[in-house]
């Protein structure tokens, strides 16, 4: 099985249609093993609430995501373990 590094950069994508979103979503269609480093929640809290201030997404579409964020199918691993591999 291929394993990929998934950062916030990419999982925002499976949420918000942005450049590379299919791409992105992609990654879970296929049945790759996708790992990320231990930052990637608040990563993407950070990248949500940023939406959040620039009128991107509401409040509540941000919190739905964080949500289903957390029933995606990634392997949570420390960041020293991924940079090899990344």
């Amino acid at each position: 099985m291929r394993r990929f590094v998934v950062d916030a950069t990419v999982a925002i994508k499976w949420f918000v249609p942005e450049v590379h979103h299919e791409a992105a979503r992609r990654l879970l269609r296929e049945g790759f093993e996708l790992l990320s480093p231990d930052l990637v929640r608040p990563e993407v809290g950070n990248v949500l609430w940023k939406k959040w201030r620039r009128g991107e997404l509401s409040a509540g579409e941000a919190l739905a995501i964080l949500r289903d964020f957390g029933r995606f199918p990634l392997r949570i691993r420390t960041s020293e373990s991924l940079v090899e591999g990344a």
